[in-house]
């Protein structure tokens, strides 16, 4: 049975094993605190919702991927886009190619971009809705 704990474990498993991601965070993006975490590039994993059906759950998460400049400049924004194209871009493969479940399907697997110039100097992507589709084995009572 795959449930939600180990949908998500699986999903922070794989970016804490990459070897460009420095720091993974899960839950409200409203409550990373960037003055503690500050080893970038960070990967921060929003669950968004859960679709009970007879034979499958569906879990979907909202993934975001940020990378911090030191000096702002042109030239080191787009590197970190960059960089965290080339994570994005390894995990959706991932989940394409990943036989850990009966059936994967990722909904919209789009990136958009994000810029937080103001407050933290931010720059990433955010990967929309990531869907997994799993099993669903509860035995119902």
């Amino acid at each position: 049975m795959a449930d939600f704990e180990q949908v998500t474990t699986t999903i922070i498993t794989w970016f804490e094993g990459h070897p460009e991601v420095n720091e993974v965070t899960f839950g409200d993006a409203n409550e990373v605190d960037l003055t503690t975490h500050t080893s970038f590039p960070l990967v921060h994993i929003i669950p968004t919702g859960i679709t009970f059906n007879d034979a499958t759950n569906t879990f979907s998460y909202q993934i975001l991927l940020f990378g911090q400049p030191q000096d702002n400049t042109e030239e080191e924004r787009i590197s970190i886009l960059n960089n965290i194209y080339e994570i994005a871009n390894d995990f959706s493969k991932h989940l394409y190619s990943t036989k850990d479940y009966i059936r994967v399907s990722i909904g919209s697997l789009s990136g958009d971009t994000i810029y937080d110039e103001r407050i933290n100097r931010l720059y990433g992507w955010s990967l929309g809705t990531v869907s997994i589709v799993a099993p669903n084995t509860a035995d119902c009572a």
